[in-house]
């Protein structure tokens, strides 16, 4: 894990889960490729179990749209200048 300090901006690449509600057999569940995501924001969170981005600083120091992700999930965190 990197250090950057929580409040910063970065870039975090990661695996998202998706769904459809498509008919498929066994054997076309495995052609899906993965679904690769960069999203970017606010580190509030990085540790063992996630890592956490707020969208949007308020002036008062708090964060809204905060996003979730599992480590499980997290390629990469990469902070931004």
């Amino acid at each position: 894990m990197a250090k950057i300090k929580l409040g910063f901006p970065v870039e975090v690449t990661w695996e998202d889960a998706f769904q459809h509600g498509d008919y498929e057999t066994p054997q076309e569940a495995l052609e899906h490729s993965k679904m690769i995501l960069l999203s970017s924001g606010y580190l509030l969170r990085q540790d063992k179990k996630a890592v956490c981005l707020g969208m949007d600083k308020l002036p008062d120091g708090r964060f809204r749209d905060i996003k979730h992700i599992p480590r499980g999930m997290v390629v990469r965190v990469k902070g931004l200048k």
